[in-house]
Formats: structure tokens, sequence, C-alpha cells
């Protein structure tokens, strides 16, 4: 009959695409909480056009050995399970159970969410 509400509409979002951190292209940074974490790689639902680096830091708020932002390989993607790398090596197991916070530095990009694996 010509009505605004005979149509069927399919709407794909993106996993965990609610909401997101985030970066023009001046180069932002973000800084979470405290916390604690159990797995041995972090793993990034991101948007990336330009960049993403993740820094570790300890409790202090101080970049830990082998994980700072000069570490941390650029990322450059469109993925919803990157996982993040400092100079080539993905493993954070010895930092488990340690509390730490991460400061991402962000430019032209979009963070969906974070997780810590296996």
């Amino acid at each position: 009959d010509g009505s605004t509400y005979d149509r069927l509409l399919k709407y794909t979002q993106r996993l965990d695409g609610f909401v997101s951190l985030d970066a023009t292209s001046e180069t932002g940074t973000a800084l979470t909480r405290p916390f604690v974490f159990a797995g041995n790689r972090l793993q990034l639902n991101v948007a990336a056009r330009g960049f993403v680096r993740v820094a570790v830091l300890d409790e202090t708020g101080r970049e830990i050995e082998g994980y700072g932002s000069a570490d941390c390989d650029p990322i450059s993607t469109d993925a919803i399970r990157h996982v993040a790398t400092w100079n080539g090596n993905a493993d954070l197991g010895r930092l488990s159970g340690r509390t730490v916070r991460l400061r991402f530095e962000m430019q032209d990009a979009k963070l969906h969410a974070l997780q810590f694996v296996e």
C-alpha cells in the first residue's frame, strides 16, 4: 500500500561498537585507572587510520621497561581482535597479577574495547 513501514532494514553493528575512545588528527592520550589483570596478551578492538600505541605503566605511573610507548609497535589497522606488541613481543605474562595502568597514544583512531587473553 506504499506505507513507509513496509520495508525491512538490516543493521550490522561492530562488536563492542556502542562507544569508543576517539582521537582526531591531533595526537591524544588516555590513561586507565590502576588495575590487576590476568592473561598474557592485550587484545584490542580498534579502528586506526592513524595509529595507536600502548604503554604499560607500573602503579606509580612509570613505564615498565620493554613496554613503553616507544617500544609499542604502532597499531594502524581495523580489527576487533588485534594483539598489541612491543618490539614484536606480545607476551605480558610476567606482568599478570601486578597492578598496572595503560596509557594509550592515539591519532585518527577509535578504541572500542580491550581485554587481556591467554
